[in-house]
C-alpha cells in the first residue's frame, strides 16, 4: 500500500491499526501532466461534506479540484470545463455523471450517507466499496496518465 492509501484507509474510512503516514506529498516532474478532477454533487456541499471530499481526493493524489454542483452550475459548464483540461477526470457524490461529459468519472452514493454513523455496519461496507471503486479509478488516471 502507498502512503495514500494508508491516510485514507485510517482518516476517511476510520478504520484502526493503520499507521498514518508522517507526510503526504505528491510529486510531479516538470514532464508530468498534472490531472485535474471535476467534483460533481446535487447541491453546494457543506464544509463538512466538503472536507470529506477533500479527503477522499487525498487517496487519488488530486491537488487541482473544482467543485460543481447541479443547482448551481449547468452542465455545459462541466463539460467545458473536461474538454478545456487534457487530464480532467470526475467524481460524483449522489448523482450521475452528466450525459455530455466523456472523461474518466466515478459516481459514489452522496456525502451524506459517509458522515451518517446511524448503521456502523452498513456505512463500514459503504465505505468499503468507495474505496475499491476509488482505488479502480486511481489505477485509470495512472494508466491514461503514464501513456
Amino acid at each position: 500500500m502507498r502512503e495514500g492509501e494508508f491516510y485514507y484507509i485510517k482518516e476517511v474510512l476510520g478504520l484502526t491499526g493503520v499507521p498514518l503516514p508522517l507526510e503526504l506529498k505528491t510529486e510531479f516532474h516538470k514532464f508530468e501532466v498534472r490531472p485535474i478532477f471535476c467534483v460533481y454533487s446535487p447541491f453546494e456541499l457543506s464544509p463538512e461534506e466538503l472536507h470529506f471530499a477533500k479527503k477522499v481526493l487525498s487517496a487519488v493524489q488530486v491537488s487541482d479540484v473544482q467543485f460543481f454542483n447541479q443547482k448551481d452550475n449547468s452542465k455545459e459548464e462541466i463539460l467545458a470545463f473536461t474538454q478545456k483540461h487534457t487530464h480532467s477526470f470526475g467524481i460524483s457524490f449522489g448523482i450521475s455523471q452528466p450525459l455530455s461529459v466523456h472523461s474518466e468519472w466515478l459516481e459514489l452514493p452522496a456525502v451524506s450517507q459517509f458522515l451518517d454513523n446511524s448503521d456502523p455496519k452498513k456505512l463500514e461496507k459503504l465505505k468499503r466499496k468507495a474505496w475499491v471503486d476509488l482505488k479502480k479509478m486511481k489505477s485509470a488516471m495512472e494508466a491514461l496518465l503514464n501513456h
